[in-house]
């Protein structure tokens, strides 16, 4: 907001606090994903900021992020460039691409990392009881997509996410394009000759990539390269446009490869690669039913050369699974409870997975929690960071009529049901007798706990931390 738009901050703490592996991990991940990724503390003798000095666990897990903050360089650079000649900051709030939205003003913990990514790090420790962390995010209206997983998510919603030590919640819209290199096993700065590129299905999409010496100020003087990315997205087909590059082509390696890696589609009937319009029999493609992504490998080509690839099926190309089950499934393996308990749920996981017995008395709060709002798509959050405005966001995106909230009052030590009052945040989709009413100051010294009921159980519960004022 003040302009300071290239920063970093010293991962792992400088000095003072406590020395935690998973807090260091989740440090890196936030750093992979911030303008300048830098490990830094004092001279403390007992302070190391080296991956390999935290455990078997945590090396394995911030090699791969630290990998892919190199592979991600043709992607920063070319925002970067966005930064230096358009002011475009590479971190950003929600509320400047939605300046006309609501919700974009009652999500600080997340933000735009360039023009196609969307990051919400994870800032609470695991729970015992899920041995994950949670997060939540509000995704601007349009198609979504999970960026490492592919999964499919609704835009004007907010949504409860739930993730292990390795995982961090980032998303991009459809019609996303994301330039990546290749390899990742060297330290290399120039400009990669084995090219990724990541494309999410469902919208049409354009993208510049940027390239120069990365050595020089020879760009002042044009010494520079673009390559203009284009996804046409139709019904029965996708077409991708790579180049050709634009500038002084000096910059760009004699030949170049590319794996395209499109989520968010079908398998295709047919498949067709043509490098300055003569038919590439070369091209290798596979086909991941689970992550619904489609591997395309274009050998060495002229750098110099144009790309076009035509994808069709003609039953219909998109592909958008609903993995709610499969996602639960995959929690609920890692669940620290009973294994009685654990078979319980398991059979109450339905395709449908809208079954109320799947939600037990007798599991524990957090558990219930995480299940609720992944099932039935409703929850709560209550957001303390910033320290003048705390505020509650509550969200229903199903509008399940079974789904009620209650603002209670702590009376004598006996909770009272009231009608809700007046919240900061606007309630999405909820059921029209909710008792939630339109956005107003929540008053931080409030005694009051908001629960989640489904048919007169007790979902997720918060209380305010706040004690009451002498």
């Amino acid at each position: 907001n003040v302009g300071c738009t290239w920063w970093s901050h010293d991962i792992g703490g400088h000095f003072h606090g406590m020395e935690e592996p998973e807090l260091f991990t989740r440090w890196i991940q936030f750093g992979v994903f911030s303008p300048i990724n830098r490990m830094h503390c004092s001279k403390d003798p007992n302070r190391d900021r080296h991956p390999w000095g935290k455990g078997v666990e945590t090396l394995a897990i911030t090699r791969e992020f630290l990998q892919l903050r190199h592979r991600l360089v043709p992607y920063l650079y070319s925002e970067a460039r966005l930064c230096s000649q358009e002011g475009h900051a590479l971190c950003r709030p929600m509320y400047h691409e939605h300046a006309d939205a609501e919700e974009a003003y009652w999500c600080p913990q997340q933000y735009m990392f360039g023009s196609q990514m969307l990051v919400a790090p994870f800032v609470e420790r695991r729970d015992p009881d899920t041995t994950m962390s949670r997060q939540t995010v509000w995704l601007p209206p349009g198609q979504w997509y999970d960026f490492f997983s592919g999964e499919a998510l609704h835009g004007d919603q907010w949504h409860a996410i739930y993730g292990s030590l390795e995982e961090i919640p980032v998303f991009v819209r459809a019609g996303a394009i994301l330039p990546l290199a290749r390899c990742h096993q060297n330290n290399r700065t120039g400009n990669p000759e084995q090219m990724e590129l990541r494309l999410f299905a469902g919208a049409d999409g354009e993208y510049e990539m940027y390239e120069d010496d990365g050595d020089s100020m020879a760009w002042r003087d044009g010494q520079s390269v673009t390559t203009r990315i284009r996804q046409i997205w139709r019904e029965h087909s996708l077409t991708i446009k790579i180049g050709p590059p634009q500038g002084n082509s000096g910059n760009c390696p004699g030949q170049r490869s590319w794996c395209l890696l499109i989520g968010g589609i079908g398998r295709p009937e047919t498949i067709a690669v043509l490098s300055d319009r003569d038919q590439l029999t070369e091209a290798v493609s596979s086909y991941d039913q689970e992550t619904e992504r489609l591997r395309l490998e274009i050998p060495a080509q002229p750098g110099n050369h144009a790309l076009e690839i035509k994808l069709k099926n003609r039953a219909g190309l998109g592909s958008r699974r609903d993995r709610t089950l499969e996602k639960c499934r995959r929690m609920l393996y890692r669940f620290l409870i009973p294994a009685a308990l654990k078979n319980r749920i398991g059979q109450a996981l339905q395709p449908n997975v809208d079954n109320q017995s799947l939600i037990t008395a007798a599991a524990p709060p957090s558990v219930k929690r995480c299940l609720t709002e992944t099932c039935f798509k409703a929850g709560i959050h209550y957001v303390d960071c910033l320290a003048d405005n705390p505020f509650l966001v509550v969200w229903n995106n199903q509008g399940g009529e079974n789904t009620h909230y209650h603002y209670c009052r702590r009376d004598q030590g006996n909770m009272v049901v009231e009608p809700a009052p007046k919240f900061t945040v606007i309630p999405t989709h909820l059921p029209a007798e909710s008792a939630l009413q339109p956005p107003a100051r929540l008053s931080n010294r409030a005694v009051w706990s908001l629960i989640l009921l489904r048919e007169n159980m007790v979902m997720a519960r918060i209380d305010n931390p706040q004690p009451p004022s002498p």
